[in-house]
């Protein structure tokens, strides 16, 4: 008879398992409020729930079309919307959002853009939502006024330690992981 060949062990099998197990040990303790959640679920009110529903994906709409807005070529708006719900769901597992930029890019290129036109629609479409969130943030700021981010007597001593101390852990961050920063130091 012929000898079944030998399975290794390789590195990538080892942190699989490792994987794995961690997810099991964190997502095991989950199942035992699952009955929490079904009955949060018959009392909630289904109205709310369709409204939050509708809302979390007008997200994934708005990015969609921000996305188009952001090339020269032509993407149906339900391709590129089924696109951002995969981006999603691509960044909640690879780190600082390279799994999301990664889908967009490769999406755009699938469409016809080459590597250069789909890098910098997707980009562009990234620098846009920033500008986007700062001036929320901003307009934000001038509505609920200076009232809204008080840290006078509120705040224990200790809070404002703690405070200084991660202004600065930013801001050595910003200098020695940015191609900026670096050059500042050089």
């Amino acid at each position: 008879p012929k000898l079944q060949p030998l399975l290794r062990v390789s590195p990538t099998m080892l942190l699989s398992m490792v994987v794995l197990a961690l997810a099991i040990y964190v997502l095991l303790p989950e199942f035992g409020e699952l009955g929490e959640v079904w009955e949060a679920i018959q009392e909630a009110n289904y109205a709310w729930l369709a409204i939050a529903l509708g809302a979390a994906m007008g997200t994934y709409v708005s990015g969609a079309i921000g996305q188009i807005g952001a090339v020269r070529q032509r993407i149906a708006l339900t391709r590129m919307t089924v696109v951002q719900l995969a981006a999603a769901f691509a960044s909640r597992i690879t780190p600082a959002s390279v799994g999301s930029l990664a889908v967009k890019v490769r999406f755009l290129q699938k469409s016809g853009l080459t590597n250069d036109e789909a890098v910098a629609g997707t980009a562009l479409n990234s620098a846009g939502g920033g500008v986007a969130r700062v001036l929320a943030i901003a307009v934000a700021v001038l509505l609920v006024g200076g009232s809204g981010f008080s840290l006078g007597d509120e705040l224990p001593s200790g809070w404002i330690i703690l405070l200084v101390l991660v202004l600065a852990a930013a801001a050595v961050g910003i200098v020695v992981f940015t191609a900026i920063g670096r050059r500042l130091l050089e």
